[in-house]
């Protein structure tokens, strides 16, 4: 099935006002080609998994491409290389040698040929003095690919959205037939989407997404919790062996006079549960929790009852993490389509970018401003 990749320029960063390069949008056409009844489902892909990857370009595009008469598209949003690599501190090797009482240097992770080497490597010094578990104080630093950093939710739904804007300028594709689909982290971004661009979407399937952001993810060990904790088994123990990292991520919650601070107004235009943000829309969203995570049914039923007042909610609680890896996301939307036909054949009579909409969230003192342009371009200020 044919696919292409496009580059482009993606929105600037008006939070940080970091540099940004181009980054790469995959896109898959049907096989029998555009006809005036096809639609486009954008795949927000989970970290790690950019858009170039084989079950991408041979499976997932093409099997939705096929089932639903849609265009498929993906794009490298920022901070999707989470974790790419780990970074060896000075402060990591002094508290792992000073609560150890070890003489660590570099010279003992030159063995390594990836990180995960080097988490065993450090597991299998700790593990003899008969510990299950690295002190958070000893959290390796893992960094962001491509010089980027963690938005956690607000830049990479800003990247799905002007991927969308570079997509529909190009190709004569049924703008009445748009979806946003994801899991976990993924997901998360879909409704985000969804937040943002609230009249583009006929529906938005988000399976296991947060709801919030959460400062572990956010952070860089400031409050000495894991951004990610990181588990195996070890040989010749019969007990798994945990290790806390956190990321290389510039936010800070301790100095607010840095241009760095997260703020709550940075915690509002990334959370799904202010009331205030969201408005009547046409669009559908399918929400599924996994049954063995709490925390998560809890937020996301929060979120349930303050969204179902704006929009058509189906909610469901399915099986857990394990049964839903990469492959199985064609099969969530063939579900979630199979489940709410009616939602697939429906169509919503216009978008953001045909009727140039503008808006305003209002987020703890500040005003993040989204304006979509009838040449599908957008363009978000804050005052």
């Amino acid at each position: 099935m044919p696919y292409e990749k496009i580059s482009f320029q993606p929105h600037k960063d008006v939070e940080l006002n970091r540099e940004r390069s181009p980054i790469e949008l995959l896109l898959t056409i049907p096989d029998n080609g555009i006809n005036e009844d096809t639609g486009l489902i954008f795949l927000v892909n989970e970290f790690g998994t950019t858009p170039d990857k084989p079950e991408y370009i041979e499976s997932i595009h093409p099997a939705l491409a096929k089932e639903h008469n849609c265009a498929v598209a993906s794009v490298s949003y920022f901070g999707i290389l989470r974790n790419d690599k780990m970074d060896i501190t000075d402060a990591f090797l002094h508290n792992l040698n000073r609560i150890y009482n070890l003489k660590l240097t570099r010279e003992v992770f030159k063995s390594a040929d990836n990180y995960f080497d080097a988490f065993r490597i450090v597991a299998q010094i700790v593990a003899e003095r008969g510990v299950t578990s690295v002190d958070l104080r000893c959290q390796p630093i893992m960094v962001t690919g491509r010089g980027e950093y963690q938005s956690w939710g607000f830049l990479p739904a800003i990247d799905c959205l002007t991927a969308i804007g570079q997509v529909l300028k190009k190709y004569p594709l049924n703008t009445r037939r748009l979806y946003a689909a994801g899991q976990f982290y993924g997901g998360y971004v879909a409704s985000l989407m969804g937040k943002y661009a609230p009249h583009t979407f006929t529906t938005i399937i988000d399976k296991s997404g947060y709801s919030k952001s959460e400062t572990r993810h956010i952070l860089c060990g400031e409050t000495l919790e894991e951004d990610l904790t990181v588990s195996f088994g070890m040989k010749g123990k019969n007990y798994d062996f945990t290790l806390a990292v956190c990321a290389n991520n510039p936010w800070t919650i301790l100095d607010e006079t840095s241009p760095n601070y997260f703020s709550d107004s940075h915690r509002e235009i990334r959370s799904l549960l202010i009331d205030k943000h969201f408005v009547d829309s046409g669009t559908k969203f399918i929400l599924y929790a996994a049954k063995n995570d709490d925390s998560y049914i809890k937020h996301m039923e929060t979120r349930v009852d303050i969204m179902k007042k704006y929009y058509d909610i189906n909610y469901e609680k399915v099986a857990t993490y394990e049964n839903t890896p990469l492959e199985k996301l064609t099969s969530v939307i063939n579900h979630a389509h199979d489940n709410n036909r009616e939602y697939f054949s429906k169509e919503l009579p216009a978008t953001d970018f045909s009727l140039g909409s503008t808006h305003v969230f209002d987020c703890a003192g500040k005003k993040y401003i989204f304006r979509y342009g009838e040449d599908y371009s957008l363009r978000i200020s804050i005052e």
